[in-house]
């Protein structure tokens, strides 16, 4: 059985899972000895272990590599648990989303998560040229401070960090929609097909109005997974549980945005 009909099985049992991250081989051999019933490779892990902030600076080949050799080491555990990849903004547009999807799929994850940051590192030489452009395509504000303009916008970053920008909702949904795509064209069958978490860092960028928006059209673009990142109560958790449909993810980590609760609440 594929590691992702494995991860659909579990998602079809309606029940709550625990998913501690991995960043390497080693580390989700560990979780899977422990007996949790599967893991996520964490791109914040990655770069850290790597010794890097989780700021942007790991490659698309980097990632893979590292995808590669955590799915590799699973397949030899006794339990083959799943496991889902960080695929962070998809390295570009919906093509890269689409070709990220696909190199993810053939290293041996049984899901990707895609989110809607901006996916454009900072870029000195275009400010200093003073050819900024603002993200809705005008020239840069007078206050932008090289952190929200187009060509240089703050690289994408973890959740639960401030200073984040995400893409328009159109651009989101296309970037997802494109995943979902990516999916189903390399899968042998639809319940084979790579599990597409569709992820939104809007709640801190344009409020839960918009990130609970954001979650509704990402199901509807055939996401089987939605994550609505850094919700800052259990209210808010308790909203997007209530307004979204399918199976849904939290990041819960000590010291984080999101206030951790016990198991049975």
């Amino acid at each position: 059985m594929s590691s992702a009909r494995r991860l659909r099985g579990l998602l079809a049992q309606g029940k709550l899972l625990q998913m501690p991250c991995c960043y390497d081989a080693l580390s989700a051999r560990l979780i899977e000895e422990a007996g949790f019933p599967l893991t996520f490779v964490s791109g914040f892990g990655a770069a850290a272990a790597k010794g890097l902030p989780d700021t942007g600076l790991m490659s698309f080949g980097e990632m893979r590599d590292t995808m590669c050799s955590v799915a590799e080491a699973l397949e030899a555990t006794p339990r083959k648990i799943p496991c889902i990849g960080d695929g962070d903004t998809g390295y570009g547009n919906s093509v890269n989303a689409k070709r990220t999807v696909a190199a993810y799929a053939q290293a041996g994850m049984a899901g990707i998560m895609i989110e809607d940051q901006v996916c454009r590192p900072t870029t000195p030489a275009v400010q200093a040229r003073g050819e900024c452009r603002s993200i809705s395509g005008g020239p840069a504000a007078s206050w932008c401070p090289h952190l929200m303009c187009i060509s240089c916008v703050a690289p994408k970053r973890c959740g639960h960090t401030r200073d984040k920008a995400v893409v328009s909702f159109e651009e989101a949904v296309s970037r997802v929609r494109a995943a979902v795509d990516s999916a189903r064209e390399h899968a042998a069958s639809p319940d084979s097909a790579i599990v597409i978490v569709a992820r939104t860092d809007a709640r801190a960028t344009h409020g839960m109005d918009e990130a609970v928006r954001r979650c509704v059209a990402f199901a509807e673009a055939g996401a089987d997974v939605t994550f609505l990142e850094a919700p800052r109560s259990r209210e808010e958790m308790k909203a997007y549980c209530d307004n979204v449909p399918g199976a849904k993810m939290a990041n819960l980590l000590e010291g984080g945005l999101t206030p951790v609760s016990a198991r049975g609440r």
